[in-house]
């Protein structure tokens, strides 16, 4: 009755902070959960959230689509020396709440802020000057972790805890300025790694994840905050950032992962793997422990992902050494994507399926079917989303065109597929050629735009040519195929939802994509 009780008041909350989409969540949460337990006024918790339904009240509001309706894409360029600092976009935080989809956060390295925005109206929500730490080995790269709808950020050698609803600051603390280089942990222009079979997977996944891209901040939640120093582990309250506890057996170099009970270290070279009680530090007794680290594809709180002799995976807690799922698969390749979910793309004789795995229930949910010789004769496969569609790029061949931009990318040279996870089926398939897909401000962009160049010679004249290719994202209609000479290469992509633009920005060259609207695109016509 407590939980049931403390969920309703949450969805309560959330609406009275104007967050519809999260009230939803909880509502439907409370609804599937604790369907039959009585609240407060003697209504069960089913019967309360149908009585929203009855009487229109239901907050449901998911995450807003952007569909431009266009026909094409008009492409304005100018040239100018512009600002050369390039805004830092945190993405994949950790948190499934809807808020952390529907805003935007940006780092403004020069003016040390953090700036966070409506992802749709571009309307500003909270500007907030950053603490640095003025001797922090640290790199200039801030790292985000997310739980809830609080936020844990470190900034030049200085964690902040905040809650960007609230517009507060929970408190700050700076980091011992001694905690040696734990890896770089900057901007990655290659962020995705082709989907691989689970034993190619295991344990580089879990590392990368937990670590590559956190430098020393390796946990936060609601419970606490874990970071990694030069020879130790500390964990602080996350209500008050007082120290909590210190583990003096870490050795630099190894990962730190975990959930509400339990921290793990594994030093680097998966030997000598160690559990620590997260409420003080106290070193558990784990049968197997280096084993389940090494064999790990994915962490899920305090449990692991393992592959499964045979094809297929489970989730192992080594604490209770209780399996909680337990999935087969067959010939598979995988690939993580944001809140514990799998990408799947299984083979066998009948063709080929796409599938997602839910990593905290093991549920599977197929996307789309394909006959055997759909997607033969593959080189690569890539799997990623966005806030509406999972994609699955299957490259064949080699991709001979050049990438010079500064933004992440992926290369694209075979077939681009694109699924609605709502309905679980195929939105649309497009081949593409040569290209790379720019994925910075992907969740707020309409479209995917796709970038290569190329050296060409014309007579004694020798110059590189920028080739631009955009789809839709929801028809997957391609709207532009545009080539031409081009200046240096991109440094970063912004998306005004309002304004209704796209702009690719260089040192001296700035390119805007805008939609070309229906009756626009009727009138040119004559239509």
């Amino acid at each position: 009755g407590v939980a049931a009780a403390a969920t309703e008041r949450l969805a309560r909350l959330m609406r009275q902070f104007d967050l519809p989409a999260d009230a939803a969540e909880h509502y439907r949460v409370l609804e599937r959960s604790y369907a039959d337990v009585p609240l407060a006024d003697g209504r069960t918790a089913a019967q309360t959230v149908q009585a929203l339904r009855d009487a229109g009240q239901f907050p449901e509001a998911g995450a807003p689509v952007t569909d431009w309706q266009s026909t094409g894409i008009r492409v304005e360029r100018t040239g100018a020396n512009y600002q050369n600092h390039v805004p830092q976009e945190l993405t994949a935080t950790g948190s499934a709440a809807p808020y952390f989809q529907r805003n935007r956060f940006e780092i403004e390295h020069t003016r040390q802020r953090l700036e966070v925005a409506d992802g749709w109206s571009d309307e500003q929500r909270w500007s907030l000057p950053l603490r640095s730490h003025a001797s922090s080995s640290e790199g200039s790269m801030a790292v985000g972790r997310t739980s809830g709808h609080q936020l844990t950020l470190l900034y030049r050698g200085v964690l902040h805890c905040l809650s960007p609803v609230e517009r507060k600051v929970l408190w700050t603390r700076p980091l011992d300025n001694r905690l040696g280089s734990q890896g770089y942990y900057g901007r990655n222009n290659n962020p995705l790694q082709p989907m691989q079979a689970s034993i190619s997977l295991a344990n580089r996944q879990v590392y990368n994840q937990n670590l590559g891209v956190g430098g020393p901040l390796a946990i936060a939640n609601d419970e606490y905050v874990c970071y990694q120093g030069r020879r130790n582990v500390t964990v602080l309250d996350a209500r008050t950032g007082e120290v909590c506890w210190t583990y003096g057996g870490g050795r630099t170099g190894g990962a730190i992962f975990g959930g509400r009970e339990v921290i793990y270290l594994r030093p680097g070279d998966g030997r000598g793997a160690v559990a620590l009680r997260a409420t003080d530090g106290k070193r558990l007794d784990v049968a197997n422990l280096d084993e389940t680290l090494n064999r790990a594809v994915h962490a899920v709180g305090d449990a692991f992902v393992l592959p499964v002799s045979g094809g297929g995976l489970r989730l192992f807690d080594p604490v209770t050494a209780r399996e909680l799922w337990n999935v087969k698969l067959g010939k598979v390749v995988m690939y993580p994507l944001e809140n514990d979910r799998m990408a799947i793309l299984q083979t066998d004789a009948q063709g080929d399926k796409f599938q997602l795995l839910d990593m905290q229930t093991g549920q599977l949910q197929l996307l789309g079917s394909f006959p055997p010789e759909e997607l033969k004769r593959w080189s690569e496969r890539f799997a990623f989303a966005d806030n509406q569609n999972v994609y699955l790029i299957v490259n064949k061949g080699m991709n001979a065109n050049f990438s010079s931009e500064q933004v992440p990318s992926v290369r694209a040279n075979g077939l681009v597929l694109a699924f609605d996870p709502q309905q679980s089926k195929l939105r649309w398939k497009q081949p593409i050629a040569a290209q790379n897909l720019l994925l910075e401000r992907l969740d707020y962009s309409p479209l995917l735009v796709f970038a290569s160049r190329q050296h060409e010679q014309k007579g004694n004249l020798q110059f590189w040519s920028l080739h631009l290719v955009a789809i839709d994202k929801l028809s997957g209609a391609k709207l532009l195929d545009e080539k031409s000479a081009s200046q240096q290469g991109f440094r970063s992509i912004n998306v005004s939802t309002a304004e209704r633009y796209i702009e690719l920005r260089g040192y001296n060259d700035r390119v805007r994509l805008y939609p070309i609207e229906k009756s626009a695109a009727a009138g040119e016509s004559g239509d």
